[in-house]
């Protein structure tokens, strides 16, 4: 009764403001926080992870798209998406390094997403125990050299060529974005249902869900 009291008298003080509430994904705010369930995924699994960047895509002159940064404890960097088809799938992904590529799939097989005909079936090299989690054994490409524009919650709009991949069963994808400098950004990730978000924080000071 006591933590109840306290709750209804929080931030009812002469010149306090009424607290922010977050209820939803898609209201996250750089510094709010993101506890997740337990998963499959070790950097996500149980843990609480802010929001460092907020960032906005469109797709081939489609509507804007954001794009959550998480940071976690240990300084792991992960992404965070929200694909709303005919159900509702939180997307999540982890940057790949060039040698984590290199890990994953053969080099000459993967330059074929780039130069072929859009069509490719890429194979996990066999024995991979790097990434397990956020890999599966085949993708087949679905989209290549499609246009997009990239504006980060710093301002500033970059273009780039975008490429991707995904499982037969949909649930895990790979992606490429490769920028007019030849810079060239690989990720993987997957979708998971709603219910992996345990609970939102706001920033200090605001009313987070359960």
């Amino acid at each position: 009764m006591f933590a109840k009291l306290a709750r209804l008298f929080r931030g009812a003080t002469a010149g306090s403001s009424t607290p922010r509430g977050l209820d939803r994904v898609e209201d996250l705010q750089a510094g709010d926080l993101v506890q997740f369930a337990l998963l499959d995924l070790p950097e996500l699994s149980g843990q609480r992870l802010e929001v460092t960047a907020v960032n906005t895509y469109r797709y081939g002159g489609g509507p804007e798209e954001h794009e959550w940064q998480l940071t976690g404890p240990a300084g792991e960097v992960l992404y965070l998406a929200v694909e709303a088809d005919d159900e509702r799938w939180l997307a999540v992904s982890r940057k790949l390094s060039r040698a984590e590529v290199a890990g994953l799939f053969d080099l000459d097989a993967f330059a074929g997403v780039f130069d072929g005909p859009g069509n490719i079936e890429l194979r996990r090299n066999a024995g991979v125990a790097a990434l397990a989690a956020w890999t599966v054994d085949a993708y087949h490409q679905v989209a290549s050299a499609q246009r997009g524009e990239f504006r980060s919650g710093r301002g500033g709009v970059e273009r780039f060529d975008y490429y991707a991949l995904e499982s037969a069963d949909e649930r895990f994808f790979v992606d490429a974005e490769v920028y007019a400098d030849g810079e060239t950004e690989v990720a993987a990730g997957c979708y998971l249902p709603p219910r992996a978000i345990e609970q939102l924080w706001p920033r200090a000071g605001g009313r987070g869900s359960r």
